[in-house]
């Protein structure tokens, strides 16, 4: 079962957790809150298969920004559409950090755009280069990104929550996956078919097989 950690800085005021939550349960994945505040926050984030963070724009979401930029990339949520206020504090508690993100953006625009003026999504790239997904406020968020060479998947819109789940799960391709692509034959032996998989119900049986031949060597090929 894939495990899910939501970040915020107030996990259980945020609206966007109950959207996780309702799409991280439908596909039997386990999603657990984090508080952006706790002291092991950044260091516990390793042990799960994806994370997501909130990152609304405001100070309390300084220590999300850092995480998510640089300590443990994973998906990334902008329910304000930027960041300019984050990166306003973060320039309090380190400049150089803060000046690297719009350095970045600043250089896209000018190598793209001559004539342009860095604005919101430009401030974001920075970011939005590192996450393994991106969901923005709009698509006028996600075409300036995409036009300043953004090449993370960005979906717009509370909405795509299940589809940018589902893509980076997929891609990763974690223990389950990797556990029901190399037993699929066994599986469909048994009565496991491709629709029952896709609601994980084909899980634990692949998790068993993984278990019982672990001591006697290696299984089937997937290929």
């Amino acid at each position: 079962m894939p495990r899910l950690a939501f970040v915020s800085a107030s996990p259980d005021l945020s609206r966007l957790r109950r959207d996780v939550e309702t799409a991280a349960e439908a596909r039997r994945h386990e999603v657990v809150a984090v508080a952006s505040g706790s002291p092991s926050a950044a260091e516990g984030l390793a042990a799960f298969d994806l994370v997501v963070y909130e990152i609304s724009n405001d100070e309390a979401s300084v220590p999300i920004y850092r995480m998510a930029s640089a300590a443990a990339p994973g998906m990334v949520v902008l329910p304000d559409g930027g960041i300019d206020r984050v990166l306003d504090a973060l320039v309090q508690i380190d400049r150089a950090e803060a000046d690297l993100a719009v350095r970045e953006g600043a250089m896209a625009v000018a190598a793209r755009q001559p004539a342009g003026e860095p604005g919101y999504a430009a401030l974001c790239l920075h970011l939005a280069r590192r996450a393994t997904a991106l969901i923005a406020g709009n698509d006028a968020v996600r075409t300036s990104l995409q036009t300043l060479g953004c090449r993370t998947p960005i979906l717009v819109g509370g909405s795509a929550i299940a589809d940018a789940i589902d893509t980076i799960i997929r891609s990763m391709g974690g223990p389950i996956e990797k556990a029901l692509a190399r037993w699929a034959s066994a599986l469909a032996e048994i009565g496991v078919q491709p629709d029952d998989v896709e609601r994980g119900l084909g899980a634990r049986y692949a998790d068993a097989l993984e278990t019982l031949v672990s001591s006697a060597g290696p299984g089937p090929s997937s290929s």
